[in-house]
């Protein structure tokens, strides 16, 4: 049996085009499979595109779909559409696989591919669903983590494989009965092991820093999970110890408003940069003394796989799949989600430590060059491809 999946056609599914980890994983694999294949990607929000995600897909030569009635939220007359419009592309498009990502994308398209399946003239599709983080570990209302765990729970029957970009999500798919232990693989998420930067003084003549501040970064969108107000308290407390510090906030989102009007309510305008966006950011990752990302839910950050591969030192909140990146005390610092001391402490001890910070951020640069690279991703990801291509019945069937 060939390595490698060729000659195909597969689609990759995605509720929005917003760019952030889910978008950067589609684009990889989109990027690698199509060398071999026939790739077309599918993306939902039709009236809030990012033209940066387009562009993107533009430049590596990769079609895509956008779907008229795929949403983020919750609409039954929404998602009936949807599915409607999902099965209609299968039909026409005739994909041999079909890979969700988002839970509404998986969802909806999985039961798409499955009422396909009762179509005695239809080809039939593998169906497979990447987690980014289940949503249902989100801080929600307790109605609505049960929707959409009964969301999750519903659809894994029509998907023929699923995979956690967390060893943590896969745990909690397992506690709440989500699918089969045997049906649920962690694959990690993987970067390219190479990547050019600007130098310290060059990035910082980028975002106009001086050269003797002390520059927190953060790259993230702008949503309540990143818990950015958080970490505008805590600069404006460590601000008492640090006079110099500054922060850089690379992103957008619905919460640039209530992190805008944080700032103003501390009084440290002129400590906070922001930039809506800057491609390819990483390049800068230079300007910045620490990276903070005080989330209260990740999958797998690619913005700290990124941090770490540049070697800059990283204090993040200890939840879903970051301490399986990040050893306290070993590759960074950690604290508890939510922890607006222990957050201002960590960023003082890098401040008053660098070396030992340093240190830190070294080893994992390591580990990350060892055990977390793109290629190593994709061949775990294609030897599931490989299985279910191979399988006895269709991935979709009920």
């Amino acid at each position: 049996m060939s390595e490698h999946v060729e000659g195909k056609k597969i689609a990759f599914l995605i509720t929005q085009s917003k760019f952030g980890g889910a978008q950067h994983y589609v684009l990889s694999l989109a990027r690698y499979f199509k060398e071999r294949n026939e790739v077309v990607v599918l993306v939902g929000e039709a009236k809030h595109q990012d033209e940066f995600f387009f562009k993107e897909a533009a430049a590596l030569g990769i079609r895509v779909i956008v779907l008229d009635n795929l949403i983020r939220g919750i609409s039954l007359v929404k998602a009936y559409d949807a599915v409607l419009e999902i099965r209609r592309l299968l039909a026409k498009e005739r994909f041999d696989i079909l890979h969700l990502n988002s839970s509404m994308g998986g969802a909806l398209g999985s039961c798409a591919a499955w009422l396909l399946g009762f179509d005695p003239l239809a080809k039939r599709v593998r169906v497979l669903y990447t987690v980014h983080g289940f949503v249902f570990n989100e801080p929600l209302a307790p109605v609505r983590k049960k929707v959409y765990e009964l969301i999750e729970k519903f659809s894994a029957g029509w998907k023929g494989a699923i995979i956690t970009v967390s060893e943590f999500d896969r745990q909690a798919g397992i506690r709440h009965k989500i699918a089969p232990p045997a049906r649920m693989v962690t694959i990690h998420n993987g970067i390219d092991q190479q990547a050019g930067g600007l130098t310290r003084q060059e990035a910082r003549s980028f975002f106009h820093l001086p050269d003797d501040a002390f520059v927190v970064g953060l790259t993230a969108s702008f949503y309540p999970t990143k818990n950015i107000p958080l970490l505008i308290d805590v600069i404006a407390d460590a601000k008492r110890t640090i006079p110099a510090i500054r922060l850089v906030l690379i992103g957008n989102g619905p919460e640039r408003q209530t992190i805008t009007d944080t700032i103003a309510k501390h009084g440290i305008d002129a400590v906070v940069t922001m930039v809506e966006s800057v491609p390819e950011w990483y390049r800068y990752a230079a300007a910045f003394d620490a990276v903070a990302l005080p989330s209260v839910k990740e999958g797998f950050s690619y913005a700290l796989l990124e941090t770490g591969r540049a070697g800059v030192p990283i204090i993040a909140t200890n939840v879903g799949g970051t301490p399986e990146l990040i050893v306290h005390g070993v590759d960074g610092l950690l604290v508890q989600s939510g922890d607006r001391v222990g957050l201002t402490a960590a960023l003082v001890e890098v401040a008053k430590k660098p070396q030992e910070a340093r240190n830190r951020a070294r080893h994992l640069q390591q580990r990350i060059a060892r055990e977390f690279s793109r290629d190593e991703m994709l061949k775990k990801t294609e030897a599931i491809y490989l299985r279910l291509l191979t399988a006895g019945k269709p991935a979709a069937s009920a």
